[in-house]
């Protein structure tokens, strides 16, 4: 089947409720009842992340917030060396205190640059198991990677995460995908993954096609994540077999286009993979404006803008 083929078979395969149950779920936060009790979090004058109200009261608490609003006391919102020791202060006395352990637990010694746009010098770093609950913009990389199969068209490589994950366990994902840490470029980041979850060799991941970004606002038990997600795209050859290396992943498929559709929309991704894969599934053509009757509100669900002013 061509393309055209595929995507009239995608369409009367009626997977439209389906993608919006699965854009809903990415972008929960804005329409959750919990967002009209958050407060910003404001670092150097900006509103750089959202609080939960039980957060709220844990800051409040520390000496170096001020107690009219979440903010850092000028004593640390000083740069970004204060910032970065301050906030770490923070989350360490919190995770030796046993608070927010659904979050905590989960922690990396692994840190995240935090600003508001991707390049802006960044305000502070932080301990990415500490980002959802400040509400941070946290980014990531997803790669794409796909086949065109002899005989099936265009497959999908598919990633079922390790059960023992600490975010989404078992859960789909792409071959690649993983949080951008401090000091990475997107590209470098994108090499580093794709040896580590499925063995693909750095000449061949510098030939992906960077296709966009995708972005939502979504809030769980954990807390409150702001992402903004960067999408590859890495057509492989035909024989190309992925193996894990990391631990992280459970098994690969190679599935047809139509197969990835569907999970999709039965909500089997993680929300950044779902909203990755309907970024692919609209940049190929596979969802077209004549064929999907919510066009227009999937690509304004993949897209949603990190605002804070907005979003409080």
């Amino acid at each position: 089947m061509n393309i055209q083929e595929k995507r009239l078979a995608i369409a009367k395969m009626g997977f439209s409720d389906g993608f919006m149950k699965t854009l809903e779920l990415s972008n929960s936060f804005r329409t959750s009842s919990l967002r009209k009790q958050c407060k910003p979090f404001i670092v150097n004058g900006k509103k750089v992340g959202i609080l939960k109200p039980d957060v709220v009261d844990m800051m409040r608490e520390d000496p170096d917030v001020h107690e009219s609003c979440v903010e850092l006391t000028k004593k640390v919102d000083k740069n970004f060396f204060t910032r970065t020791e301050a906030i770490d202060e923070i989350l360490r006395k919190w995770k030796n205190h046993g608070c927010f352990n659904v979050a905590l637990k989960g922690w990396r010694d692994e840190v995240y640059s935090i600003s508001n746009s991707l390049h802006d010098d960044p305000l502070f770093e932080m301990e990415r198991a500490g980002a959802s609950l400040f509400g941070v913009i946290q980014r990531g990389v997803h790669i794409n990677g796909y086949v065109n199969h002899p005989e099936k068209g265009i497959c999908m490589w598919v990633a079922t995460r390790s059960q023992n994950k600490q975010t989404f366990p078992g859960c789909l994902d792409q071959i690649v995908g993983g949080g951008l840490p401090a000091g990475l470029s997107v590209m470098e980041c994108a090499i580093k993954e794709s040896a580590e979850e499925a063995s693909i060799d750095p000449s061949l991941v510098k030939q992906a096609i960077p296709t966009g970004a995708v972005s939502y606002i979504f809030n769980n038990e954990k807390g409150i994540y702001a992402e903004e997600e960067y999408v590859l795209d890495l057509l492989l050859p035909f024989d190309f077999k992925p193996i894990n290396s990391d631990g992280e992943v459970e098994k690969f498929e190679l599935l047809e286009i139509e197969k990835v559709a569907l999970l999709v929309a039965e909500q089997k991704f993680t929300p950044s993979s779902a909203a990755v894969l309907l970024h692919f599934l609209v940049q190929h053509g596979f969802i077209d404006p004549d064929t999907e009757r919510n066009y227009g509100e999937i690509l304004r669900g993949l897209h949603s803008p990190i605002k804070f002013d907005d979003v409080l």
